[in-house]
């Protein structure tokens, strides 16, 4: 599972950017995050290798790409913070603070062209909003 990550989620304060600060600013470990490490952990749940996979990719991203039901990337972005957690510190990963950080994450803010839907095609330079199926996460 890889979400698709467009060169316009990689500017300053806009869709992956913003949530990698999102996730540093509320981060649930003993210790503060770095902005790298937040973008890195990000980066893995999203389904990419590192932050430079993902920037890399973005580059050449189609803009057909599928996107996978929100449900399946705020599963994978629990199991990549989790890992990420479980190797800063020993004590047990307190899953409810995990959950609610993940939940919280406003994945809404990554931005993909719009494919043609079967209602109405879109404009090949119209932007919208990356929609998801909504459905609560309960395990990691």
């Amino acid at each position: 599972m890889r979400v698709p990550v467009y060169p316009d989620d990689l500017i300053r304060n806009r869709g992956f950017k913003s949530l990698s600060k999102q996730l540093q600013q509320h981060w649930c470990g003993p210790a503060p995050i770095s902005l790298a490490d937040a973008q890195k952990a990000l980066a893995q749940g999203l389904g990419y290798l590192s932050f430079h996979d993902l920037s890399e990719t973005s580059k050449v991203c189609p803009p057909d790409e599928p996107v996978p039901h929100e449900a399946d990337v705020r599963k994978a972005i629990g199991s990549a913070i989790k890992a990420t957690l479980q190797a800063e510190t020993s004590p047990p990963v307190d899953r409810q603070k995990l959950e609610r950080l993940v939940n919280d994450l406003s994945l809404k803010k990554l931005r993909m062209r719009t494919a043609k839907s079967s209602t109405q095609p879109c404009k090949a330079k119209t932007w919208c909003a990356l929609t998801f199926k909504w459905a609560p996460v309960l395990a990691f």
